[in-house]
């Protein structure tokens, strides 16, 4: 999708952009280094070109405004924008190994990639009737934590910003941290076989006494644990 809105807005083909600068390599994008870099000739001299997450990218970018550049990421992602930060690297020759751990490093900054995806028409409508007929609708994406809250402020998912997580905060929690995040911003359904438990405390055979935040927590825990175990 970024690569046909960049030829359309170019006006120019795949062809006409393999024409003009020959791609010589490439590194992949991988979800660890959350970047992908294409070697390409221009101007008769090979240039890495580097995509990828502004919070990885900028880092590795010589800059003096950093922080101003920051800014406007954290701008065009509030307003529900996908923000890619491009830069790039001039290379002496054509590197025979693509390492790059050296060659996405010291880069020059060239600039930010801002895509806007609208939900589709019935998305909004969507979630209004889920949540009417008690179904509780939860968002996960790879976007930037930013732009992800934006996205569901708009089609009606989320409400208060703390209901919001990063990846990296998920994997940092315990089951038992975890299990506070749920009971704490989640609704707490209540089972239909005793109105006095909710789902999870049900599912744990364990605990017999009516709910509060300790045996939830718990219960939850041991349903996690379960669930990897099992």
């Amino acid at each position: 999708a970024i690569e046909n809105a960049c030829l359309k807005y170019n006006n120019l083909s795949k062809k006409d952009v393999e024409n003009l600068f020959p791609r010589l390599a490439s590194i992949p994008f991988d979800s660890v280094r959350k970047t992908m870099t294409s070697v390409n000739m221009i101007g008769g001299q090979a240039v890495a070109i580097v995509k990828g997450a502004p919070e990885i990218v900028l880092p590795k970018c010589i800059l003096s405004n950093y922080e101003e550049v920051l800014k406007t990421c954290e701008d065009l992602a509030s307003q529900s924008y996908r923000v890619l930060c491009i830069a790039i690297k001039r290379l002496g020759e054509i590197p025979s190994n693509l390492d790059p751990n050296e060659i996405e490093q010291e880069l020059t900054f060239v600039g930010l990639l801002g895509i806007y995806d609208p939900p589709q028409s019935d998305t909004v409508e969507a979630i209004k009737c889920c949540n009417i007929a008690g179904i509780r609708t939860i968002m996960m994406t790879g976007d930037n934590l930013i732009t992800a809250k934006a996205i569901a402020r708009r089609i009606g998912i989320l409400s208060d910003d703390s209901e919001a997580i990063s990846g990296e905060q998920l994997n940092s929690m315990s089951d038992e941290e975890l299990a506070e995040f749920i009971i704490d911003n989640c609704d707490n359904p209540i089972s239909e076989k005793n109105d006095d438990m909710c789902y999870y405390c049900q599912k744990n055979y364990d605990w017999k006494a009516e709910c509060d935040k300790e045996s939830c927590k718990k219960a939850i825990a041991n349903w996690l644990q379960s669930e990897v175990e099992g």
